[in-house]
């Protein structure tokens, strides 16, 4: 998470002057993109993407129905079914996260 918000900073143009201090803490949507990338990279790295997952929800980060999306993507490239169902079954029975259209 820490590689994709130094990223969004430099994107954005935000410098820290305040040494050391964070300007922008984790977030569930750097979270999400950082899964994103996880899926879309090649070769799929979704150990990686489930560890970002578990890394921000131990954070506090609260997962919406596009970390799920993310991460079932992953899944999905990755060839990995009967995770992306147990995923599917996680998301509502232990996040209250009702699957949408998408997912």
């Amino acid at each position: 998470l820490q590689k994709v918000e130094n990223q969004y900073n430099c994107k954005h143009g935000i410098r820290n002057s305040n040494k050391g201090k964070k300007l922008i803490g984790p977030t569930t949507r750097f979270m999400n993109c950082a899964i994103d990338a996880c899926a879309r990279a090649r070769p799929t790295r979704l150990e990686q993407a489930h560890d970002i997952f578990h890394h921000g929800v131990s954070l506090g980060l609260s997962p919406n129905v596009f970390t799920f999306g993310s991460l079932m993507s992953a899944c999905a490239r990755a060839r990995d079914g009967s995770r992306a169902l147990s995923l599917l079954r996680r998301m509502n029975e232990e996040y209250g996260i009702k699957p949408n259209g998408v997912v």
